[in-house]
């Protein structure tokens, strides 16, 4: 258009050379930056598609992801607990994954696992003492489609879900597509509004490793968080993360924290048992959301035989107590999240702890008066 433009001015020039001249040379400005816009600009049509290939040709999914602060090295702080979070996904928006923390004297404990299967989803929680035993199981309706992830947010689905949802899923009309250049490598870089929480998502996709994304950045100002590759691997002809870093809310601000993965597997044989609940031993607690049931398999006493098996039990009333529903199970979480999201103080407490307070001070004053 600013091309044209020009040529126009060519033309009212006429004959007059030094005017044809000074016409000529916007002609050829204008022309210039007519080309430098087309390239930053791009066509979400074309990226579209090329996104949704690899998306639409992932077919079984498979990882382990860990998370620590770093050590002196840059590399995973194994002398301190860490998160680490197996995943499985296949077709058909089957997913399940378990999150740990690992201590560095090799002990394991559970923090969330799931199981579903596109129609029915599983939540897992095993004993504190065991990692591999089930003490509870709740069963409910699926929530999460194929192109959506709403659950644990650790690095690598922020990486693959951002805001929730996958890349392909955020190009539309509402998205901002541009050409942008990291260490001299042409990639294109998505901008899109959450519609929900109007957070702003901006993601650096990389055309040279199946067009996943190399930045992920969330929110704006103080409180924007990032996660970067830093570097990628293969398998089975795919390109996905191999480690990065990221960055997390902590008491005393944002801190930088590193992931790797490993256990890699794209696109190989699924195993449909990690998608389905497996035989429950007697005793397990069950509750089913969609038809407000709830029970203990095999009754009481074996909720109580089950327990005793992981739970010391101390008195005769504790066992009874905890026989309706394993209480004590699913209350480790993550380091990670610990030091994230710290304890908050109980205020419910309070206005018992002030009364308290006064009644002691009313007692102290009542007695130093009859004294006096």
């Amino acid at each position: 258009m600013r091309t044209i433009k020009s040529l126009r001015l060519g033309l009212f020039a006429g004959t007059n050379p030094e005017r044809f001249l000074f016409c000529l040379a916007i002609a050829c400005m204008t022309a210039g930056e007519a080309r430098s816009e087309d390239s930053i600009l791009v066509d979400s049509r074309s990226i579209d598609s090329q996104v949704e290939l690899f998306w639409n040709t992932l077919s079984t999914l498979e990882f382990r992801c860990e998370e620590s602060a770093s050590d002196t090295g840059g590399r995973i702080d194994r002398t301190r607990p860490f998160a680490r979070y197996d995943y499985r996904s296949a077709s058909g928006a089957k997913r399940s994954l378990t999150s740990y923390n690992v201590f560095p004297d090799g002990k394991i404990e559970v923090t969330k696992c799931f199981k579903e299967n596109g129609q029915t989803r599983h939540d897992i929680t095993p004993f504190s003492t065991d990692a591999s035993s089930i003490a509870a199981v709740t069963t409910r309706s699926e929530t999460n489609t194929q192109e959506e992830y709403n659950d644990v947010m650790f690095s690598c689905m922020v990486l693959l879900f951002p805001g929730g949802r996958s890349i392909p899923s955020w190009i539309g009309p509402d998205a901002q597509l541009s050409r942008t250049e990291v260490d001299g490598q042409s990639m294109v870089e998505l901008v899109v509004k959450h519609p929900k929480t109007k957070r702003l998502i901006r993601c650096t996709l990389d055309p040279g490793h199946d067009w996943l994304a190399r930045k992920v950045l969330l929110g704006s100002g103080k409180g924007e968080k990032f996660w970067i590759v830093e570097e990628f691997q293969r398998d089975n002809g795919r390109w996905f993360p191999a480690r990065g870093r990221f960055s997390a809310s902590t008491s005393t601000g944002l801190k930088p924290f590193l992931f790797e993965i490993s256990n890699l597997k794209i696109n190989r044989i699924a195993d449909e048992s990690q998608f389905v609940l497996p035989a429950l031993p007697d005793g397990v607690f069950v509750q089913d959301q969609r038809s407000g049931q709830q029970s203990i398999k095999g009754g009481v006493e074996a909720g109580k035989r089950l327990r005793e098996r992981y739970v010391p039990i101390t008195n005769a009333a504790a066992s009874d107590s905890v026989a309706e529903r394993p209480n004590d199970v699913g209350k480790s979480h993550s380091p990670l999240l610990a030091e994230q999201y710290p304890p908050r103080f109980p205020w419910i407490v309070l206005p018992l702890i002030v009364a308290m307070v006064a009644i002691a001070m009313a007692v102290f004053w009542s007695w130093k008066n009859s004294r006096g």
